[in-house]
């Protein structure tokens, strides 16, 4: 019996270390007290002036099979203000490991706050305006236990996929940690908000760092028999030690918004005039390529009409799991019998429609009787059961 009484205590608190303490981000409460303190402790250098992030510079190392990735970076950064800079803000993110963070000219560390991610160095002179500094940093990100529910898969064997904002530092107050419902804002005591700033909000409409327009370059290394994704195009890939390299670069800047991948893919090209279409995808998830094809190429040629040239020459889409932002709509399709050799499911109509999960009743107006009609027809959306998507139309009366 002592030994069994034992044991349970030695598995109770193995548990409880790696889901209250390795992993206390992820209880939700924890997390959101978390993110008031934050805002309560270093809001106030919300509006104080830094330097703005003009280029990033990265190599990227995944380790698929150990789940593990390190990321050797170098942000350049420009004084476009109209005073000098004496200190540096930089956001850090909690549940990884932020180290070598050094400057092209004498900096102090005046505040390292580890806990809730927050760091200030004190430059020996200011930036004034005009002046460029780069900002150097070592990201070390590794599994931490388990957690009490869900599971982390960032990096996996097979299917890795995290944006540059889950594990990089960011320069400044960054306001996207803030709380933003107001009910979270309540509870834990924080000033109120409106969820949607005002139109005359001169302030709100500032460009935010994710809005930043930067040019972009990295070198993305991964197991050899993989591919490795990141933004820009592809200028040259080798193999090393075992792994796999591929150096990424953009001809013209991009939004401070990015995301890396790594996946076992299979890749399907097209072509609009100067722009190379690329879809990256899991080898057997080929059904609708040819249609994402001329879907890019319709929306490139109408896009370009309508608003002007596409500013880069290569447009890559990217199947990855999960979830996560992005398009996540159901589409209604209905379809004519086919009476046309080559174009046997002849569309009547398709359109994006808000789909309730109880019963619901869509009422549309085609030019002739369809044949089919259903959610989703051409499988764009993760769907484990596609089987039933589409069905035959019955005629009633």
């Amino acid at each position: 019996l002592a030994v069994a009484v034992g044991l349970l205590l030695a598995s109770g608190s193995f548990i409880f270390y790696n889901t209250n303490v390795l992993n206390a981000d992820a209880i939700a409460s924890a997390r959101f007290e978390q993110q008031a303190e934050y805002e309560r402790r270093y809001g106030r250098y919300r509006d104080v002036l830094q330097p703005r992030l003009t280029a990033t510079k990265l190599h990227v190392d995944i380790y698929p099979e150990r789940r593990e990735v390190e990321i050797r970076g170098t942000y350049f950064l420009l004084n476009d203000g109209g005073s000098a800079i004496d200190s540096i803000h930089l956001a850090t993110v909690p549940q990884v490991e932020t180290s070598a963070v050094g400057f092209d000219r004498p900096a102090t560390p005046l505040l390292l706050d580890e806990d809730l991610g927050h760091r200030t160095y004190s430059l020996e002179g200011p930036l004034q305006p005009g002046e460029s500094l780069s900002l150097s940093f070592v990201v070390a990100v590794e599994p931490r236990g388990f957690r009490n529910r869900g599971v982390d898969a960032s990096v996996v064997a097979n299917g890795t996929w995290f944006s540059g904002q889950k594990w990089l530092p960011a320069v400044g107050y960054p306001a996207y940690r803030d709380l933003s419902k107001a009910g979270d804002r309540r509870a834990h005591g924080l000033a109120p908000r409106p969820a949607i700033p005002s139109l005359y909000d001169v302030e709100a409409h500032l460009p935010t760092p994710a809005g930043e327009r930067i040019a972009f370059e990295a070198v993305v290394g991964t197991a050899q028999d993989q591919i490795a994704i990141a933004p820009g195009a592809l200028r040259r890939t080798w193999v090393e030690g075992g792994r796999r390299y591929f150096h990424y670069s953009t001809d013209a800047p991009i939004a401070n918004d990015y995301a890396f991948f790594s996946a076992k893919y299979a890749e399907h090209d097209g072509q609009w005039a100067d722009v190379a279409i690329q879809i990256f995808h899991h080898p057997s998830h080929t059904m609708n390529l040819d249609r994402m094809i001329h879907s890019v190429e319709a929306s490139l040629s109408h896009y370009t009409e309508q608003f002007g040239p596409y500013p880069y020459n290569l447009i890559r889409l990217v199947e990855r799991p999960g979830h996560g932002y992005g398009m996540h709509a159901d589409a209604l399709g209905i379809f004519a019998s086919g009476d046309r050799r080559n174009d046997p499911d002849e569309p009547l109509y398709q359109q994006m429609q808000r789909i309730r999960s109880a019963e619901q009743t869509i009422t549309v107006t085609v030019p002739r009787q369809p044949s089919r009609a259903g959610i989703d027809p051409y499988h764009l959306l993760i769907d484990l059961k596609t089987g039933d998507n589409v069905g035959e139309v019955k005629v009633e009366g």
